[in-house]
């Protein structure tokens, strides 16, 4: 990955050769326990431009690896969370972040670039059953600044539903300001802070007050809720994953939260 760099003598190089593009896909080795069918693609796509110094050139690219079900429903519903910025296509999406860099780099008015910039997509099933699968979405991105952008995203799906499921789906009605107050129990334990503790100083929830969030997957042994860089702390602090075991919520599931966990222990 190209280095940060401030040199006057930093340049931009156009070459005459067209943009590559590699799209190729690889087999993935299931878990023992999965039970729908699907493969990894991966799509890599180039800038025609170059940004160099005397230490060498790098030019900005596009990576994106994602799973690819042989039913292809289940490819239509998850599209969307893969491809989070509402592209059709992959080659759409990765023509659009280098469309937006060449644009950059060719203004005239642009004296130097620091670095070229990058944007790697990869998308994981991390569980897969018969009724449900949860998956997860990081994204590295650099497009200029002094950092970059590193960000999860996490979707669960329901099966023979082929909807999404939220934590309203999992949870009795009447129970989810109870989930809430369990989370942040687990929440105040891993950040080692007193029950009675303000969250006004060191974190940015809304009115001091702990929030949950729609971003969470299943694991095997517990529900995790996934907060991202900037959420609910500084940049320096990084992401914030919360586990929640799933005998401390057993009592507040509601049929459909039984039937998922099932599935998965």
């Amino acid at each position: 990955m190209f280095k940060v760099i401030n040199y006057i003598g930093l340049f931009i190089l156009f070459v005459s050769c067209t943009s590559s593009t590699n799209s190729n896909i690889t087999s993935y080795k299931k878990n023992s326990n999965d039970t729908l069918v699907y493969d990894y693609k991966s799509f890599r796509e180039y800038s025609p431009y170059f940004v160099g110094n005397e230490d060498g050139i790098d030019t900005t690219y596009f990576f994106i690896k994602y799973p690819q079900f042989s039913d292809q429903k289940i490819n239509d519903n998850i599209r969307k969370y893969i491809l989070i910025d509402g592209e059709n296509t992959v080659a759409e999406a990765a023509q659009s972040f280098i469309d937006g860099f060449d644009e950059f780099a060719g203004d005239s008015n642009i004296k130097s670039i620091s670095a070229a910039w990058y944007k790697e997509v990869y998308t994981n099933i991390t569980l897969n059953t018969p009724i449900l699968i949860t998956l997860v979405t990081h994204i590295n991105e650099y497009s200029g600044g002094a950092h970059g952008q590193h960000y999860s995203m996490y979707k669960n799906f329901d099966v023979h539903r082929r909807t999404p499921i939220t934590i309203e789906d999992i949870f009795q009605k009447s129970k989810i300001e109870e989930f809430r107050q369990i989370a942040e129990h687990y929440f105040r334990k891993q950040e080692k802070i007193s029950k009675d503790a303000s969250l006004d100083k060191d974190f940015f929830f809304q009115d001091g007050k702990f929030a949950i969030n729609d971003n969470f997957g299943f694991t095997k042994n517990s529900l995790i809720i996934h907060y991202n860089e900037y959420e609910i702390k500084p940049y320096s602090e990084g992401p914030t994953r919360l586990e929640i075991p799933y005998q401390a919520i057993n009592d507040i599931l509601n049929i459909r939260g039984h039937e998922y966990i099932k599935s998965i222990l």
